[in-house]
């Protein structure tokens, strides 16, 4: 991990409006290497940075079409729509090996 990573995830405000993932190189490569480690083991995490210099955990998750059918959507301009299905996070940690999921508390 470093400091110089940076990463933003812009997710879809309403229906039909654009996600955007934008980020250095360097971030990118992170979560690209992220990725193809879900796709061959469930899920990956990496850290990286906000350009504020704030750090967060990025978690990808690769489901099935049953799990991904199941999660809340992700649309930040519609209020709480949790009731809707199931927490991401949920997905996660299911996804990771006994005793080592970021999503335990």
């Amino acid at each position: 991990m470093s400091d110089s990573s940076t990463l933003h995830i812009y997710a879809q405000e309403f229906f039909h409006t654009p996600a955007v993932i934008a980020g250095n190189r360097e971030a990118l490569e992170m979560l690209k290497r992220a990725v193809d480690k879900a796709l061959a083991q469930g899920v990956a995490e990496f850290e990286t940075f906000q350009n504020d210099g704030e750090g967060y955990d990025c978690t990808v998750v690769c489901g099935t079409e049953d799990e991904m059918n199941n999660l809340y959507s992700a649309y930040t301009g519609i209020g709480d729509i949790s009731d809707l299905g199931k927490c991401p996070e949920d997905l996660a940690d299911s996804k990771w090996p006994k005793g080592v999921s970021p999503c335990e508390a």
